[in-house]
């Protein structure tokens, strides 16, 4: 009996968790087109690898800045020989390198030399006088990657554009789908409503058979349309959780404002904006800056090597750690090739990109330019698009209220009546199709402004 009451109680507990799961699995997502935006900036799996990008390279800051802190290396030595002497030393190196380039240690050793107590102090300066010398150069790695980050940061500002713009597209695409869908349903309603018409007019002998059949071959159309019309749907709703990263198996309905205004904006204003916040401008401006800092670097490189080291040695007796002994030292070196070839060509190649450069600037401000133009362009032909569409909706209205009047007369045959009825579906779709197209234009036409997408200061 206890046994029957337990499987009994384990069989409900599972009834219980799969209505729990099944609510979970039917709980449905509404997502208006500002909620979309903002699940797919956050959730977008592209985005989230493009932030762990930015954390790397934000540790590469850290590590190249990581350079100039205090460094503490611990040292020790043992060693002996056939003479059955033994030496054994235990110190550290305490170093500072500072952003003018220079170089400060300090040592201490204790230990036995030679079965001799020893002990030793010694102080270190390192200066380049020559190449090598001063902040820019020796904070080179620093800015590399600064540079380095900051590229990245803005390359994830144009993924965040790009994800955006691929939201906004799937949510009116969605959007265009269902309304087709709404249409096409409602010329089925219209259509089986005639075709009972049509069929009581038939045994009246007031219409011919041509007539039901013209009518049942439509209305298998529309069926056909409809379960394509359907599908798409589903399909771009798959392409649009893929973008948000929903759970394909998860129920999501979308709507979006349908309001339409044209941009008032003119030309000369729309570039200069583009020019003012566009993210590609901002990137060339500090490539320029870059390039400017790779020619000096390089024109620095040209310099022979010539570095200063300055010591000072406290040594004695490690029992009583006496430094009774003091000695000091100074060096001058110098090195390098005397014809410099590999500097001197690195720095022509350095000109080189400059020069390259400043030309890929100029192409990018035609292309602003140009590309501006063009969305002014295509947001004028939707404008005049849809003015054109609305007038040959409003024709094919007229069309189909004539058409159902002589049909209902018996002036006419139903072809006229079946013709005028798909003219003034199509015609509906086209018009908001077209106002699809001119509010995602809009939305484009920002993009290439660089006025989309607000950006966060992220400072390192």
């Amino acid at each position: 009996m206890k046994a029957k009451r337990f499987f009994l109680g384990l069989a409900a507990l599972a009834l219980l968790i799969g209505a729990s799961s099944a609510h979970a699995a039917a709980t449905e997502l509404h997502l208006s087109l500002y909620e979309a935006i903002q699940y797919a900036l956050a959730h977008n799996r592209d985005l989230a690898k493009g932030e762990l990008n930015l954390q790397g390279s934000r540790l590469a800051v850290e590590t190249a800045k990581s350079a100039f802190d205090l460094k503490v290396v611990p040292s020790s030595q043992l060693s002996a020989d056939s003479s059955s002497e033994r030496t054994w030393l235990v110190g550290a190196r305490a170093s500072k390198t500072f952003a003018s380039g220079l170089t400060a240690s300090a040592r201490p050793t204790v230990g036995n030399w030679g079965g001799e107590p020893y002990s030793l102090l010694s102080v270190a300066l390192d200066a380049p006088l020559l190449r090598g010398f001063g902040e820019e150069y020796a904070m080179a790695g620093v800015d590399s990657s600064l540079y380095a980050l900051q590229s990245a940061r803005l390359a994830q500002y144009s993924q965040q554009i790009s994800v955006v713009l691929q939201t906004v597209q799937a949510v009116y695409g969605i959007v265009q789908k269902n309304m087709r869908i709404d249409v096409l349903a409602e010329q089925q309603r219209l259509l089986r409503h005639h075709l009972e018409i049509v069929k009581i007019k038939e045994r009246a002998g007031l219409a011919e058979a041509m007539d039901a059949y013209r009518a049942e071959i439509r209305l298998k159309d529309l069926e056909d349309e409809l379960t394509v019309a359907r599908q798409d749907v589903d399909d771009a709703l798959g392409e649009l959780k893929k973008l948000l990263a929903i759970p394909q198996a998860g129920l999501v309905t979308i709507n979006a404002p349908l309001d339409y205004a044209p941009s008032a904006l003119k030309t000369d204003e729309a570039v200069a904006i583009a020019m003012k916040h566009r993210i590609d401008v901002e990137q060339s401006a500090r490539l320029e800056r870059e390039t400017e800092r790779q020619l000096r670097l390089a024109k620095n490189n040209l310099l022979p090597r010539l570095d200063l080291e300055v010591s000072y040695n406290l040594s004695g007796d490690n029992r009583r750690f006496s430094l009774d002994d003091e000695t000091w030292l100074a060096t001058v070196t110098s090195d390098g090739d005397v014809f410099r070839v590999a500097e001197k060509n690195a720095y022509e190649q350095q000109l080189l990109q400059y020069r390259a450069m400043k030309l890929d600037q100029e192409t990018l401000r035609e292309n602003i330019s140009r590309e501006v133009r063009a969305e002014i362009g295509a947001l004028n032909k939707h404008d005049k698009r849809i003015g054109l569409l609305e007038a040959q909706l409003h024709q094919t209205s007229g069309k189909m209220r004539l058409a159902e009047s002589k049909f209902r007369n018996g002036m006419a045959d139903n072809f006229v009546l079946l013709e005028a009825q798909e003219e003034m579906q199509r015609a509906r779709t086209d018009l908001f199709a077209e106002r699809i197209a001119a509010i995602v234009g809009l939305y484009r036409f920002r993009s290439v402004l660089g006025t989309l997408l607000a950006r966060q200061s992220d400072t390192p």
